[in-house]
């Protein structure tokens, strides 16, 4: 697994996303390093082990074939509770420095070498397959003349809250990784009565029955992720406004969410408003806004599920955004000096980077305590508008941090962005 190695070191010293897919797209078709990358980047694939004792020895045996069998055996629970934790301890032990830092960066499900599971399927298409996910259009990019859009519309408010599928007793994430159940079982219940078998919607975090702001309330669910705890005062309500059919039409699939859920507490539908002009689509998206939340979707009753992005539903932002990878990290000034001041962060093709700052002190301790963690990792970013540096390369104006997208693994390009500069609405 020498190979393996080289390659690991090879992707740490590329900054240029399209050399590590270039490179990714070589290496993949070995069987043994794609079945690396598998174990450590399909989010289907866990290993039941929460943590390993720090090990004092240190062994002379490579990461190996034994390894990967070990692995494998891990995510199919031949080993589970005590038995797999002193199995591994045992190997780990036998291994030498740099077969032990694989065996755990890879049961912690990140090999630190700036790859993400839409770097993985870019360089080889399909190597781990994603839920399904019907992703809006902007209005810059659909004819908003066409009779489609002069009928009766659905009008929804725009959550941004936690994504969450909901299927077969189970609940994951947009790509596909295991959410803990410990905080859903009245939820699942509720989506068992149901008979759908695969809801989508948003999270969102309510305490003594008022909703959290957005940044709180994500913040509570991606604790949670980490098998994090609520309070006692906190409770967890699921806005849900589709469920996986590819032959019923929307307007079908809504009526039957509304005929299934009116009677429950914690599994809702997404409030929606039938509306029958892009004027009044405007409208709803104003009060919307006049109420502090984040904006709108305008969804086609007609439209069929789609598996990709669909012309037949639009999204109303408030200001300009972007997504961003994060490729390094600012040491603070003053009062920040021990912390972090700003992200530096590009876009997928690194024809543009930035400094983004914008963050709570939590969020700055955080990313600062565990930087090799965020490396790679995907952000929202806000900003006035793009404009030109002094060396005439583009750049964005007052980026601010938004969030932290732990449901995204893929930036924007800065054709992208330039592109869709301007779908604004106020």
């Amino acid at each position: 697994m020498r190979e393996l190695h080289i390659l690991l070191n090879t992707l740490r010293g590329l900054n240029s996303t399209n050399d590590k897919v270039f490179l990714l797209e070589q290496c993949l078709s070995e069987e043994s390093i794609a079945t690396v990358f598998n174990l450590a980047y399909n989010p289907r694939t866990t290993f039941g082990i929460k943590s390993i004792d720090t090990m004092s020895l240190i062994g002379l045996e490579r990461f190996g074939t034994y390894s990967i069998d070990l692995l494998l055996d891990l995510s199919k629970r031949k080993y589970t509770g005590n038995a797999a934790k002193l199995i591994v301890e045992e190997h780990i032990g036998h291994l030498d420095v740099e077969g032990q830092e694989l065996f755990l960066q890879i049961l912690n499900k990140d090999l630190r070498c700036g790859v993400s599971i839409g770097l993985l399927n870019t360089a080889v298409p399909g190597f781990i397959r994603l839920p399904p996910y019907m992703r809006c259009s902007l209005p810059r990019h659909v004819d908003l003349e066409l009779p489609e859009w002069k009928g009766e519309l659905a009008s929804q408010e725009k959550l941004d809250g936690q994504f969450i599928n909901i299927k077969h007793n189970n609940l994951e994430t947009r790509l596909g990784q295991n959410i803990p159940l410990t905080h859903f079982t009245e939820i699942l219940t509720a989506a068992e009565s149901t008979g759908i078998k695969h809801l989508q919607g948003e999270a969102l975090v309510y305490e003594h029955g008022v909703r959290l702001p957005r940044k709180v309330s994500n913040g509570i669910m991606n604790s949670i992720m980490q098998g994090g705890d609520l309070r006692p005062s906190q409770q967890i309500r699921v806005y849900v406004w589709d469920f996986v059919d590819y032959e019923l039409t929307y307007y079908e699939r809504l009526k039957k969410l509304h005929s299934c859920l009116k009677d429950s507490k914690v599994l809702r539908v997404v409030h929606t408003r039938v509306i029958r002009s892009m004027d009044e689509a405007n409208q709803h998206f104003k009060l919307i806004r006049q109420g502090g939340k984040e904006g709108t979707v305008v969804k086609q009753l007609d439209a069929l599920y789609i598996d990709g992005t669909s012309k037949q539903q639009i999204k109303m932002k408030a200001r300009e955004e972007c997504e961003l990878y994060i490729c390094g990290f600012n040491r603070g000034k003053g009062k920040y000096r021990d912390t972090l001041g700003s992200l530096r962060c590009c876009t997928s093709d690194d024809l543009l980077t930035v400094n983004v700052s914008g963050f709570t002190d939590a969020e700055r301790d955080m990313i600062w305590g565990d930087r090799p963690k965020y490396q790679g990792a995907i952000v929202t970013v806000w900003f006035n508008e793009t404009i030109k540096d002094k060396t005439n390369k583009t750049t964005l104006f007052l980026p601010i941090f938004k969030t932290l997208r732990t449901d995204r693994d893929k930036a924007d390009t800065l054709q992208y962005i330039l592109i869709h500069e301007g779908d604004l609405y106020e």
